[in-house]
């Protein structure tokens, strides 16, 4: 699974994107936009991506055993805010992300079945801007 997992992330990596956060058995990923034009770029870069994902890395068997992983995405775009929480004894330390665009990202990845990518409103909106949706 550490192939697989690696595989993703330089396919992410490839793409210009930065890993935010692995989660259990997800990961989130982001592409920083300045201004709207970078906003237009990053979104497609990240539709892509994603898109790339699910076609090499859905139904992937693992060598050597019977185990096939699958994969699908979510895409959101909005502002997002990095957050370092510890508790008092500083024994335990977790990084959360929020906003907008994580709760699209949630919304869509829930209802994209293995090998799809699903994209919120939002972000169809500026794909729309600067390619054929």
């Amino acid at each position: 699974i550490n192939t697989y997992f690696e595989s993703i992330v330089s396919e992410i990596l490839t793409h210009d994107g930065d890993i935010l956060k692995f989660a259990g058995d997800a990961l989130f990923a982001e592409w920083r936009a300045d201004d709207q034009s970078c906003l237009e770029k990053c979104t497609a870069y990240a539709a892509y991506c994603g898109s790339q994902i699910v076609k090499k890395y859905s139904d992937f068997k693992i060598a050597g055993c019977s185990v096939t992983l699958n994969v699908h995405c979510g895409l959101g775009v909005g502002h997002l805010v990095g957050l370092h929480v510890e508790d008092e004894k500083r024994t335990r330390r977790q990084f959360l992300v929020l906003g907008d665009a994580i709760a699209q990202v949630t919304q869509a990845e829930a209802i994209a079945c293995h090998g799809e990518l699903v994209a919120s409103a939002p972000a169809i909106e500026v794909l729309s801007q600067c390619c054929r949706v």
